[in-house]
């Protein structure tokens, strides 16, 4: 990945990186991304963002996918595509990232996407009405069905690599024949199903082929059993390499169950997201609630309870806010003359010297954070998921992001 100022793109020489903040070595190399529009010329192009929120009969969904930073410098396309579906309750939702070495592999993200929720849907329809109340039951039949999915995924992309073998413009891209592996992506799929209108208990079943993430949140659970994760984010035969849906051994069953989580609890969000998130909030296990608290602090999610007002801050609370940094807002890729704010619960807990659990216990701060923003939101969760995943800055982070919440 893009992690620091030598790996950047030919620009003016950069002040010494050892000497300077993270802030300030963010704000230098923030400045050197260009924007080149995605390459019509070549065969299916996709959009630069894809979002999406949907209110469901037992929750909510809040969806985007946006172009990194490495493909509008370099003028290619995304390679991230994210499916929701929703049947009688029923959430369905997948997310795959096409290998950023392979120039066709968002096709193979997109259909690997729409083909494993088209089976689950299809299934799910055909068969007897599910039964809530057989946890045992309803987990084996969605884990089966899940791993039949993924099956169907690997022939999905099997099938659109025949489909485009012999088409000359495929091949005029690469300079050579198209192969299967030119298709090859991860895949994350998860099934969520409400047990009681009266609780927060939901059945999660989930399959991940490949690096990204599938986390949930119990946002009444104390800190240290709040967040569990519901995959492995794998690696191929190499250091740095991952597993790809297209890999021979995604056709073998005992492999997929390998593969299976099942989380049976009371949830109230479920994210599924590729490594463009999460390896921004890396280690998973510890720092996902940081993910949680970032989307709280820039508006993707609501506070519960409700936000603070300015003008009603306690004495006390007004002293703290003085203490809070301020966004950081750098130039957008797509239009350097346009900055976005946006706050950073990491800078948060540097400057109030908190910790994460700290946080999680009174979250006072972050509604007191969230106000320096005021006016600054979008008119939809999703616009402003769209708008922050396209404008956070880490260090290191350069790729595709794409995020999907179910929120109940």
């Amino acid at each position: 990945m893009v992690a620091d100022l030598e790996l950047l793109p030919a620009a003016p020489a950069a002040p010494d990186a050892k000497s300077l903040s993270d802030d300030e070595v963010l704000a230098h190399t923030a400045a050197l991304w260009k924007y080149q529009d995605i390459p019509q010329a070549e065969p299916e192009p996709f959009p630069e963002y894809i979002q999406q929120e949907r209110d469901l009969p037992d929750g909510r969904v809040i969806a985007a996918r946006v172009r990194g930073k490495k493909h509008k410098h370099d003028g290619s396309n995304c390679d991230d595509w994210y499916e929701v579906a929703n049947l009688d309750g029923i959430t369905l939702l997948a997310v795959a990232d096409g290998a950023g070495s392979r120039k066709f592999s968002r096709i193979g993200a997109r259909e690997s996407c729409r083909a494993a929720l088209g089976y689950l849907l299809h299934n799910l329809t055909q068969d007897k009405p599910v039964d809530t109340n057989d946890t045992a039951q309803l987990t084996n039949r969605l884990a089966g069905l899940v791993q039949q999915a993924v099956l169907r995924a690997y022939g999905a992309v099997e099938a659109a690599f025949y489909t485009r073998a012999a088409d000359l413009a495929y091949s005029a891209v690469l300079g050579r024949d198209l192969q299967f592996k030119d298709f090859s992506a991860t895949l994350l799929l998860a099934v969520v199903v409400p047990l009681s209108p009266l609780s927060k208990d939901c059945l999660v079943v989930s399959c991940q082929v490949g690096d990204g993430m599938i986390a949930v949140i119990n946002s009444d659970a104390d800190f240290a059993n709040a967040l569990k994760l519901l995959g492995t984010p794998d690696s191929g035969d190499f250091s740095g390499e991952t597993d790809f849906l297209t890999s021979s051994q995604m056709q073998n069953l005992e492999n997929l169950q390998s593969r299976t989580r099942v989380f049976c609890g009371a949830l109230d969000k479920l994210f599924l997201m590729t490594d463009g998130v999460s390896d921004d909030y890396f280690p998973n296990e510890t720092e996902l609630q940081r993910l949680y608290f970032d989307l709280l602090l820039n508006g993707v999610l609501p506070f519960a309870g409700g936000q603070l007002a300015l003008n009603d801050l306690t004495p006390e609370q007004l002293k703290l806010f003085k203490q809070i940094p301020s966004p950081l807002a750098f130039p957008w890729v797509n239009d350097q003359n346009i900055k976005v704010p946006v706050q950073y619960t990491r800078r948060i807990c540097e400057a109030l010297s908190l910790s994460l659990a700290d946080i999680w216990q009174e979250q006072t701060v972050l509604k007191l954070a969230h106000l320096e923003l005021a006016g600054a939101a979008a008119e939809n969760a999703a616009e402003q998921l769209k708008v922050w995943l396209d404008n956070y800055v880490e260090r290191g982070s350069f790729d595709d992001r794409t995020l999907v919440i179910f929120t109940r």
